[in-house]
């Protein structure tokens, strides 16, 4: 801070009367202004306590008398600059508080926000070994089927790519040619669907599940080869038809049950994907039989022997919908997106963008200019940032919303259509 003007007529002062002035005005630590008024006062002070004095070892004395009657300078410029800011205008007073209150906010704003991004996550469960735990039933290895499955998956994955193609069309939908192909391809390979009819008879299918690292993060579970279950059903449904065509219907019966049993194997409280995967297995094994029995006449004893089969293999199906896995992984999201401790844990700002990607703009189909763009940007991320900031449920209220979340929808997936939708009046 550069010094202030001296005052001319300081230069008349004994030297250890500036000395003194220099001193105080100094350690005001004040305005510029302010300082040089209490210069200007104090040397008017001095002046006519002095000038009765005439020789300078009178002044001298005096001088020295006067210091200290003053007392300390440092409390001396202490008191000045309180009696100064109390003598100030009003209006200053607020302008000067409303900046104080303005530093100290913008000061605790920066603290909270470096230890808000300064916490990490806190891993208290594994979730994925409470997954494993749900899927693998009280039963010995022997029984289940994934062993089996995992076989012959390997096998289709050896399929050729023109079988491959063909394995996504129906039979209707096959040439004559693509046909006798595929029929050879069959002939050749039943020994994949004598595997999958022996996986079908087993009781209990359940694999481990693992992550793609070491963190046994749920995000990053490999699921199983889904596309290649997709193929497999597609080729059984194939062996189907075609055993039919044949007039093989003992097969086709049999790939039907196996197919049936595949689609409920996936099911249970595996995954959302593969309980999809396996409903849609059971629902094209039943779209397969309803075809067969169109185009196709059968013996009654055949028929009846089958209803029986069929009707012992649904007779303990259980065809709610399990949200168990989705519900592990989204209590492992949560552990990792929050820290934990202080405040009931908040949520972590770079989890974000791996866990919850930003929503960008939408165009409409006309350009937006830059300047809109801009604020839009800048608006969208000021209310991002401040809800993350100051409004975010912490780490057990997120928790319990999400409990409440999935207990609802359990409740729901449990009930029927007609318990869902009731019947309007007058309908039967």
């Amino acid at each position: 801070m550069a010094d202030i003007r001296e005052n001319k007529d300081l230069r008349n002062l004994p030297a250890c009367v500036c000395e003194f002035i220099r001193g105080v005005v100094k350690k005001m630590r004040y305005r510029r202004k302010v300082r040089q008024d209490v210069q200007n006062e104090l040397t008017a002070h001095f002046e006519d306590e002095l000038k009765e004095y005439k020789t300078d070892e009178e002044r001298r004395q005096k001088a020295q008398q006067l210091i200290a009657e003053f007392g300390d300078v440092k409390l001396l410029a202490v008191l000045l600059r309180r009696a100064k800011k109390r003598c100030r205008p009003f209006w200053r007073s607020v302008v000067a508080r409303t900046f104080q209150a303005v530093g100290i906010l913008i000061l605790c704003l920066v603290l909270y926000v470096i230890w808000f991004y300064s916490g990490g996550p806190v891993i208290t469960t594994n979730y994925l070994a409470d997954l494993n735990r749900a899927v693998r039933p009280v039963a010995d290895e022997t029984l289940n089927a994934a062993p089996i499955y995992d076989q012959a998956i390997q096998k289709i994955k050896a399929v050729p790519d023109e079988i491959s193609e063909l394995l996504g069309e129906t039979y209707d939908e096959a040439t004559p040619q693509q046909r006798q192909r595929m029929q050879q391809w069959l002939r050749d390979n039943r020994e994949l669907f004598e595997m999958l009819a022996a996986g079908a008879q087993k009781p209990y299918y359940w694999r481990e599940y693992k992550s793609n690292d070491d963190t046994a993060e749920m995000m990053a579970v490999l699921v199983p080869d889904l596309q290649y279950f997709r193929r497999l059903v597609f080729a059984l449904r194939w062996w189907i038809c075609t055993s039919a065509e044949q007039d093989r219907y003992e097969d086709a019966f049999s790939g039907i049950k196996s197919l049936y049993c595949l689609g409920q194997h996936l099911k249970g409280d595996s995954t959302f994907v593969e309980q999809l995967v396996g409903i849609a297995t059971e629902a094209l094994a039943a779209g397969t039989l309803r075809q067969i029995l169109w185009d196709h006449t059968i013996e009654s004893a055949t028929l009846a022997q089958l209803q029986r089969e069929l009707q012992q293999i649904v007779a303990d199906e259980n065809f709610t919908i399990s949200l168990k896995a989705e519900r592990l992984v989204t209590y492992d999201v949560i552990q990792r997106s929050f820290t934990g401790g202080l405040g009931g844990g908040h949520i972590i700002p770079k989890s974000l963008d791996r866990f919850f990607p930003e929503v960008t703009i939408i165009s409409t189909g006309q350009e937006i200019r830059a300047r809109d763009r801009f604020i839009y940007d800048a608006w969208a991320a000021l209310r991002r940032w401040g809800y993350i900031l100051f409004l975010h449920p912490d780490k057990q209220k997120t928790f319990r919303a999400t409990e409440q979340f999935y207990d609802y929808w359990e409740k729901v997936a449990a009930k029927t259509p007609a318990e869902l939708i009731p019947a309007s009046p007058g309908t039967l």
